[in-house]
């Protein structure tokens, strides 16, 4: 037996244009605290402390606080960098003499 076509492929011809009313998906350049805190899969207190301490660089616009997609990056590069001698640290072996 043979299934029939599903409603959303009916009409889909291979190659053909599709055409839709949907925004196509753009990178942001900028997040405001909420998303930003998301994307770094930390809380918003944290976040402020990290802004606080300079760790992360804000924008304003009016009453809007915005933090580049850049500098959440950058931040995580450091972030990096300053893990990777405490883990290289951890696996040697101690002198046995």
């Amino acid at each position: 037996m043979i299934d029939a076509p599903r409603p959303a492929l009916q009409g889909f011809r291979p190659g053909a244009r599709v055409q839709s009313n949907e925004p196509l998906p753009i990178e942001k350049l900028a997040y405001r605290i909420v998303e930003a805190a998301y994307a770094l899969a930390i809380s918003r207190s944290r976040l402020y402390e990290l802004i606080g301490s300079g760790d992360i660089k804000i924008l304003k616009d009016g009453g809007r606080t915005l933090i580049r997609r850049s500098e959440l990056e950058a931040y995580l590069l450091r972030l990096e960098q300053a893990s990777q001698p405490a883990a290289r640290g951890h696996l040697r072996r101690p002198n046995r003499s």
